[in-house]
């Protein structure tokens, strides 16, 4: 119940994102304390711009979150876990309130946007 509830209240606030930046939000009732995580910007034709590696803290039951500056020339965004973690399913959260479900590599560590970023606000990742 508070992971649900606490879900719902990220998501609601996730309009604090910018069009400079995004929310990547990590969820798991097995969350461990800490959370290694890759992500990566591409421009428009595949190219690799910008690489951030990170281990963030579990906040609350079963969540992590991190804000990501997002570069101009951003056309692609990759989000990836390291460690035993598999990601079970992502989804890309629009600052119009639409969604869009992102789908998993297939080894499950990895999930990527598929294409324009204008609008991205968050991306939310469920993982076991």
């Amino acid at each position: 119940m508070r992971l649900a509830l606490s879900a719902l209240l990220l998501l609601g606030s996730a309009h604090i994102a910018s069009a400079e930046q995004f929310i990547a939000t990590f969820l798991s009732p097995s969350h461990p304390n800490t959370l290694n995580i890759q992500i990566t910007q591409f421009d428009a034709s595949g190219g690799t711009i910008d690489t951030e590696r990170q281990r963030i803290a579990r906040i609350g039951a079963g969540q992590s979150t991190w804000a990501v500056n997002m570069l101009p020339s951003a056309a692609r965004v990759c989000v990836s876990l390291s460690g035993s973690q598999r990601i079970t399913s992502a989804r890309a959260l629009m600052e119009n309130g639409s969604e869009q479900a992102l789908a998993a590599t297939s080894d499950g560590r990895t999930t990527c946007t598929p294409g324009s970023l204008s609008n991205l606000d968050m991306i939310v990742v469920n993982f076991d």
